[in-house]
């Protein structure tokens, strides 16, 4: 098993990899009980990285705190009614 620092590490590495190619940041339902684990962060890299696009499932804080975010989409409905009103059935 990883140590939370190794964790992490890897985690920088891949940004640091990613950083200039397209990028997607999926966010599920992150409030500011601990918004510096992932809701400031992924902000962040949404406005410092062009090609990022955040997306965020949030119904009670979808609004976003950083300036300078381009691709943005929020959603502020329950994430099966996104699912089930999007899905497509193939034959």
């Amino acid at each position: 098993m990883l140590t939370w620092h190794e964790q992490a590490q890897r985690y920088s590495d891949f940004v640091s990899m990613a950083h200039d190619k397209r990028m997607l940041l999926l966010e599920f339902g992150v409030g500011f009980n601990t918004p510096v684990i992932i809701r400031f962060p992924f902000e962040q890299m949404a406005a410092r990285f062009p090609d990022t696009t955040l997306v965020r499932f949030n119904r009670d804080y979808p609004q976003l705190t950083t300036q300078g975010i381009s691709r943005y989409v929020a959603f502020s409905e329950g994430v099966e009614q996104i699912l089930y009103e999007n899905t497509v059935y193939l034959p």
